[in-house]
């Protein structure tokens, strides 16, 4: 079974520090098929710095109304955004960082990218 995750053709990869307008949006396949996301329980996006142990989790909000389908803070059907707003941000430094997402349903956990990670990097503003 090969789970991936990519990032949107649309998203962004990386985005400026303090930046706290940015929506990062990923899409989630299995064996090649869109995941959809409505049958599942919840899903989390972990997020960590590639120098650091420690694991930043992100809820997505589930189920999700249809009226909100396509909300930047909601997922689609198949697709999970991040947004990056300033309670989200103030834990975020320069530099590069590794996103999982784990999906929860009622059999159990499973874990996207079923190998490795995919990267995002936070780069300086002036403010650095």
């Amino acid at each position: 079974m090969s789970r991936n995750l990519q990032f949107a053709k649309e998203s962004p990869t990386e985005i400026k520090h303090n930046d706290t307008t940015t929506t990062m949006k990923i899409n989630l396949t299995e064996d090649g098929s869109t995941v959809d996301l409505t049958t599942y329980v919840s899903a989390e996006v972990h997020i960590r710095r590639e120098s650091d142990k420690e694991i930043k989790n992100v809820p997505v909000s589930f189920p999700i109304p249809p009226e909100l389908e396509g909300e930047d803070v909601y997922a689609t059907p198949s697709q999970i955004p991040i947004l990056f707003d300033s309670s989200f941000t103030s834990f975020l430094n320069v530099g590069f960082y590794d996103i999982e997402v784990w999906l929860t349903s009622s059999t159990g956990v499973a874990i996207f990218p079923g190998d490795k990670f995919i990267t995002f990097q936070i780069t300086e503003s002036f403010d650095v």
